[in-house]
């Protein structure tokens, strides 16, 4: 059985190099198995892992049989354990990372289809507004637009027979900072968009290209201005954006020019990282301008809260991607309800309870109990609407309330 080492301080560059040493692991030894031995690492970050990652599963989509010898350090331990690596490079051995341990990070996550695209959005667009207390609409929607652009051109030029993985590293709900990795292991972008190009050069130059505006498929929709309007985004927020796809390395730093070189160094990877400051509530309007036009694109609340039956914002309890059970979960409802609201100052919220049998006093609390008494009787009872409330669950959420009257007035809860 053949060993792949990693190196100590394990970054993209020695990433890279090891997921040529895999290829070459895998071709000599046929259908044997071999590992990839971590046991030595003292540092990884998701620029470097996910290509590991996603190189893994590739090779196990051809047949071939991955192991991991996981890190000696109980820190690094936990970090491939929490981020899910250890289950995309060994599944058969480690389990699926649950979600919601940290919600300062999402876990690395396989998409394929443009529904599972689709679904994995929409879990880390609802974690961002859940946990970000005075989130900015329009800056939130330029996270969202790369997001979705980043993801979706694995899908649609990639060809990877495995799809792609999404990895949120980091994220500051205090400094309204996110920092996020994609990765495939598909036809690199010199490859695909290397053709199109009437003076190809070399795979730097491809590189380059891709984040010009004007590098599309449509001047309409935008559509394949995806790089050039993530590029944009993170260079006006002051952030970082890099490439490594083919055998060249792109990246931009604090609102640099792009600077990109050959590296030599081909793994039949891409991966992509980003980090975005959503603070300024100029963003989308600074970085999304097309043929000299500002581009405003339809984001998560208008299609996700609005409804064409109703002016009203239509917020159902049971599809919040949260539990209803713990005080933790209303934190994170009352923040996005807040956010609702502050978005839609005209509208009301409607509380789709369903078929929801039971939430616990301390949800309804968090949730109910603190908005009235921060609103007012006149403005609660005027833009909250509780709608399909069982008795029991209605009993709750009035006791509630009237324990926060009661604590205002002075007065004992009974």
């Amino acid at each position: 059985m053949t060993t792949v080492v990693a190196s100590s301080n394990f970054r993209v560059q020695q990433a890279i190099q090891f997921t040529q040493r895999m290829d070459r692991a895998a071709s000599s030894l046929g259908r044997e198995p071999f590992t990839l031995d971590f046991s030595r690492i003292t540092g990884a970050f998701a620029s470097a892992m996910l290509p590991v990652c996603v190189k893994a599963m590739a090779l196990r989509e051809q047949g071939l049989q991955v192991r991991l010898i996981e890190p000696n350090d109980q820190s690094m331990r936990r970090l491939f354990s929490n981020t899910g690596w250890s289950n995309l490079i060994e599944p058969e051995r480690f389990e699926r990372v649950r979600l919601g341990r940290n919600l300062r990070q999402f876990p690395a996550t396989n998409y394929r289809t443009h529904e599972e695209q689709n679904q994995v959005l929409n879990r880390i667009l609802e974690l961002i507004l859940s946990v970000t207390p005075n989130l900015d609409r329009r800056a939130f929607a330029a996270v969202e637009w790369a997001l979705n652009e980043i993801t979706d051109n694995v899908l649609n030029h990639s060809e990877s027979s495995v799809g792609g993985l999404l990895q949120l590293s980091v994220f500051n709900a205090t400094t309204h900072k996110v920092e996020f990795s994609v990765a495939d292991a598909g036809q690199s972008i010199p490859v695909s968009l290397g053709p199109t190009l009437t003076d190809r050069g070399s795979d730097r130059d491809v590189l380059l290209a891709s984040v010009k505006e004007g590098v599309t498929r449509s001047a309409v929709s935008f559509q394949g201005n995806g790089l050039f309007g993530a590029l944009q985004i993170c260079r006006a927020s002051r952030g970082i954006f890099a490439i490594n796809s083919g055998g060249a390395y792109l990246t931009s730093v604090r609102g640099g020019e792009p600077f990109a070189k050959n590296t030599g160094l081909r793994s039949g990877i891409t991966s992509i990282d980003a980090t975005i400051d959503f603070s300024d509530v100029n963003l989308l309007e600074q970085a999304l301008v097309f043929g000299g036009k500002k581009h405003t694109p339809v984001d998560y609340l208008e299609l996700t809260y609005e409804s064409y039956d109703s002016d009203d914002l239509i917020v159902p309890i049971q599809e919040s991607g949260v539990s209803i059970r713990s005080r933790q979960a209303g934190f994170l409802f009352r923040v996005k309800l807040e956010n609702l609201l502050r978005h839609y100052p005209d509208r009301a919220a409607i509380l789709e309870f369903g078929d929801t049998p039971v939430i616990s006093s301390s949800f309804a609390d968090e949730v109910l109990g603190k908005l009235f008494q921060a609103m007012g009787p006149m403005s609660f009872s005027r833009r909250i609407i509780i709608r399909g409330a069982n008795e029991t669950v209605q009993a709750i959420i009035d006791r509630s309330i009237l324990q926060r009257m009661q604590s205002a007035n002075g007065k004992t809860p009974t």
